[in-house]
């Protein structure tokens, strides 16, 4: 048991820094070996829970997809089965704050640094369960009248593609240069283009 500890120890150890170096560099000068410095371990440390920097980029990923997943729940407490407009868009600004708040995370999540991301199982399935709030979300929404009846995939993906695109936006300062798009308060901002988004996916009258 004392072993196993240390090894879940030493991996944590491993994730916690990467994360780190992330937040300082790029997905592209990380290696295990700065990993292992920063952890204070030897060089060869991390390649013991590893079998490579993609695969500890992989577990990171996976570990931001199932944060992400609870920040988007966090929108509706009771479940997603009580699902409202109000909280639907309360999800989109969890959706831009956790970008904000874990851009290391976010960066892993939506980038190109994991080449194929359904070669890792954890990971794909993680994806799918954050992706799969979304998708329950407009079909709840469906079913009590709110948003047109419609296959529900290409809607969540459009929702996303808006939640996704601010988010870049917002992070890169952009919008700050546009005068009355954004301005200093980004929620108002947001939530006139969820206004905007949601407008076009009511029922007919």
């Amino acid at each position: 048991m004392k072993d196993a500890q240390g090894t879940d120890s030493t991996r944590q150890r491993c994730l916690d820094q990467a994360l780190n170096l992330l937040l300082q560099g790029s997905v592209e000068s990380l290696s295990l070996r700065a990993v292992a410095r920063a952890a204070g371990l030897s060089a060869t440390a991390p390649y013991r829970h590893f079998e490579s920097k993609e695969a500890m980029l992989a577990e990171l990923a996976t570990r931001g997809f199932r944060e992400f997943e609870m920040a988007l729940r966090s929108a509706s407490p009771g479940g997603v089965h009580l699902m409202t407009l109000d909280s639907f868009c309360e999800m989109g600004i969890c959706y831009v704050q956790f970008a904000q708040a874990q851009p290391a995370y976010y960066q892993l999540m939506f980038g190109t640094s994991i080449a194929d991301p359904s070669a890792y199982p954890a990971l794909d399935e993680a994806a799918q369960a954050a992706f799969s709030v979304l998708l329950q979300s407009i079909e709840v929404l469906q079913r009590v009248g709110e948003i047109r009846p419609a296959p529900a995939h290409p809607i969540a993906a459009h929702v996303w593609s808006v939640c996704h695109g601010f988010s870049a936006l917002l992070a890169a300062g952009k919008f700050s240069k546009v005068d009355g798009l954004v301005g200093e308060d980004w929620q108002s901002g947001f939530q006139a283009q969820m206004d905007i988004l949601l407008d076009g996916l009511r029922p007919a009258p």
